[in-house]
């Protein structure tokens, strides 16, 4: 007699098609770290999960693609992109017309030492409008390195340059079509997995 509980023998074809989905959709949003509660309600069969979606993961965490983290208050469960045995780092660019470094893009760490900081309490404020005497908006605008030149993006002289460039070519109301443009060939670029 079988035990109803045992899994389900691996099926190679299912196992392919779940792990593509998940990777693919978190690519998509080019951030490492997604809740995973949609993934387990999404591959259920019935109350428990589907053996297959089961299989998957643990292909994926043997072969070091996926991290699963949990909390455990309040609980959750996050499933983190990883490559070469560290979370897949997340890039953003500089998309504010303004600013000196328009167009640029940074590093931004989803752990460790160089993590990015946020200053909550002036958030809103650009770079040339942060407290001077807060520690925490030091470290946001110390945080915040570029890609091209590991610099602090701010203080990026070569950055600086590349702007005034691309602002010769670009009026102000082309930005989003432009910030659109740079990201979408640094992800064909950086990313794998297609789009």
């Amino acid at each position: 007699m079988v035990n109803s509980q045992s899994i389900a023998e691996p099926n190679d074809a299912r196992i392919k098609e779940i792990s593509e989905d998940i990777l693919k959709s978190m690519l998509k949003r080019s951030f490492p770290a997604v809740d995973a509660a949609h993934y387990f309600k999404k591959y259920a069969d019935g109350k428990t999960p589907d053996h297959q979606f089961m299989h998957a993961l643990a292909m994926m965490t043997k072969g070091g693609i996926l991290r699963i983290d949990h909390k455990k208050n309040p609980f959750s469960v996050t499933f983190v992109l990883m490559e070469n045995g560290k979370a897949k780092m997340h890039h953003m660019i500089d998309d504010d017309y303004k600013s000196d470094t328009f167009g640029s893009m940074m590093n931004d760490p989803y752990e460790g030492d160089k993590k990015r900081v946020h200053c909550f309490s002036h958030i809103m404020d650009d770079e040339k409008a942060k407290v001077k005497d807060c520690e925490k908006c030091r470290l946001e605008i110390n945080s915040t390195i570029c890609m091209m030149h590991n610099n602090v993006l701010s203080k990026c002289d070569e950055c600086k340059k590349s702007t005034k460039l691309l602002k010769d070519v670009t009026p102000e109301e082309d930005a989003d079509k432009t910030i659109t443009a740079i990201l979408k060939e640094h992800k064909k670029q950086n990313w794998s997995f297609g789009n």
